[in-house]
C-alpha cells in the first residue's frame, strides 16, 4: 500500500490479505442494490470497444453516496496475452471521491473481478437456488470458476463438483481446489455431462466473438440455477 495522503495503491496481494468473506461482500452488494432503489447509488452502460484483431476493451462506471465513492473499471481482453506469459485479462479500477472528485485509490481490477461477480451471483443463488443444493458444475474452469467455488462452498452444503473446459490445467486446478474442500471432483469430457442433473451450474468461458455457442437450457434439470458470467456467449 502506498500513495501521497489518501491516495492508495491496493494491488492483488494486499487484497489476499484482507480477509474478505463471501458474507461480507454480500452484504456489500445488497447494500449497494438497496441504495440503486433509494436513489443514491447509480450506473452508467457497460461501453465496449472491438478492434478487428480479436481484443475486447471495456469500461464500466458506478458511484455511490454511501460510501460516497465513485469507480471506473478499465478491462483489455487480449487473446495474444497468453503468448507473452500474461492473463487474457487485465483490469484496473480506479476510485475517486464521488462528491470532491479528489482520487482515492487505484486498485486491481483482477482480484475485484473475480470476487465481486462472485458475490453478486451468490446474492441471486441464496435466493433462488434449491436450498440443499448438493452438485455444482462449473463450464469454464478459470479465475471465475474458482471465485464461484469458493462462493458457493460457503453458502451450500456442496458434496460434487463437475468441470468442464478447453484447458486441462486449469481443469485439474479446480479439481484440486474442489477436493481441498472436501468435494468429490468429476473432469467430464463434454459441456452435457457436467450440467446434466446439475442443481449449479457456472458458465465462465473467456469472450471470444468467434466462439460458437455449444450450451442447450434444454440440459438442465428443473429448478437449477446459473450463473452465466460471459455474457451468455456459449
Amino acid at each position: 500500500m502506498s500513495g501521497t495522503g489518501n491516495f492508495l495503491y491496493l494491488s492483488e496481494q494486499i487484497f489476499g490479505t484482507l480477509g474478505i468473506t463471501t458474507i461480507q461482500a454480500v452484504r456489500a452488494i445488497e447494500h449497494l442494490f438497496r441504495g440503486r432503489d433509494e436513489g443514491t447509488v447509480w450506473s452508467a452502460p457497460k461501453a465496449v470497444v472491438e478492434p478487428p484483431d480479436g481484443r475486447y476493451l471495456m469500461a464500466t462506471l458506478a458511484a455511490a453516496d454511501d460510501p460516497p465513492f465513485m469507480a471506473v473499471k478499465s478491462l483489455p481482453l487480449n487473446p495474444d496475452n497468453p503468448d507473452k506469459g500474461l492473463p487474457q485479462i487485465n483490469a484496473s479500477v480506479t476510485l475517486l471521491d464521488s462528491g470532491t472528485g479528489l482520487p482515492r485509490a487505484v486498485m486491481d481490477g483482477n482480484w475485484i473481478t473475480a470476487v465481486r461477480t462472485a458475490a453478486l451471483s451468490a446474492v441471486a443463488v441464496k435466493r433462488m437456488a434449491l436450498p440443499k443444493a448438493e452438485v455444482c458444475a462449473f463450464i469454464g474452469c478459470g479465475v471465475q470458476a474458482e471465485s464461484h467455488l469458493r462462493a458457493f462452498a460457503d453458502l451450500f452444503q456442496l458434496k460434487k463438483i463437475r468441470a468442464f473446459g478447453r484447458g486441462r490445467p486449469n481443469i485439474e486446478a479446480l479439481c484440486e481446489s474442489a477436493a481441498d474442500l472436501g468435494f468429490e471432483a468429476v473432469p467430464c469430457s463434454s459441456a452435457k455431462d457436467a450440467v446434466t442433473d446439475a442443481d449449479l451450474i457456472v458458465t465462465s468461458v473467456t469472450y471470444s466473438s468467434a466462439l460458437e455457442p455449444f450450451l442447450d437450457a434444454g440440459w438442465l434439470k428443473p429448478r437449477a440455477f446459473a450463473s452465466v458470467t460471459d455474457l451468455a456467449a456459449p
